[in-house]
């Protein structure tokens, strides 16, 4: 479910640019200050509703959750290291 949020979310915005690219840079402004909180949040949604799926006994659906969890830290984390090195370069 957090997955199809976020891919809805990244297909609107690859719609946005390709239409409108002057929205998509006022866009990605905006984004670019709150996506580090929007994955946070979907980090913790997906590990609590991974939590509550392990406690009713639905253990292979928690774990496929979490491994989504875990993919969605990472791609935070891949983001952060990016933008720091493009900081350095330019």
């Amino acid at each position: 479910m957090v997955v199809l949020i976020f891919l809805v979310f990244v297909v609107a915005y690859e719609l946005l640019s390709a239409y409108y690219p002057k929205v998509t840079t006022c866009v990605a402004e905006f984004v670019k200050k709150k996506i580090t909180l929007l994955l946070s949040v979907l980090f913790l949604f997906s590990i609590s509703i991974s939590c509550w799926d392990f406690l009713i006994g639905d253990m292979a659906w928690s774990f496929l959750e979490l491994f989504f969890a875990v993919m969605f830290a990472l791609a935070v984390k891949g983001s952060r290291r990016l933008k720091d090195e493009s900081a350095l370069i330019s």
